[in-house]
């Protein structure tokens, strides 16, 4: 057995993945994929991987939705109050409004 590949079996059983296994011993993923991806005992290492990235991309997802969320709302509260400035001065008409300011009045 190549030495490279001893020391890729070590690492997979160890539970790292592919990619990682790529980058330490600096080797394709598809030559790591070609050596281990038949083997059961590499295929429960694979299935436990994914369920941990799953979990995690899930968690990450209902944080983001979450942080959405919450920009929105503060996002509606502002409309909502620069509406309510805009019906405010919707009572007085426009023009008296100009005449206002032209004679420097305030009220």
């Amino acid at each position: 057995m190549r030495n490279d590949k001893h020391l890729a079996a070590k690492l997979r059983h160890q539970g790292k993945s592919y990619s990682h296994i790529s980058q330490a011993l600096d080797l394709p993923k598809s030559t790591i994929s070609d050596w281990f991806s038949e083997k059961k005992w590499s295929q429960s290492i694979k299935a436990e991987l994914t369920r941990k990235a799953k979990y995690f991309a899930r968690k990450r997802l209902l944080f983001f939705n979450k942080k959405r969320r919450v920009f929105w709302e503060q996002w509606r509260e502002k409309a909502q109050r620069s509406q309510e400035k805009v019906s405010i001065s919707n009572e007085e008409p426009p023009i008296c409004c100009g005449l206002n300011a032209l004679l420097g009045r305030r009220r």
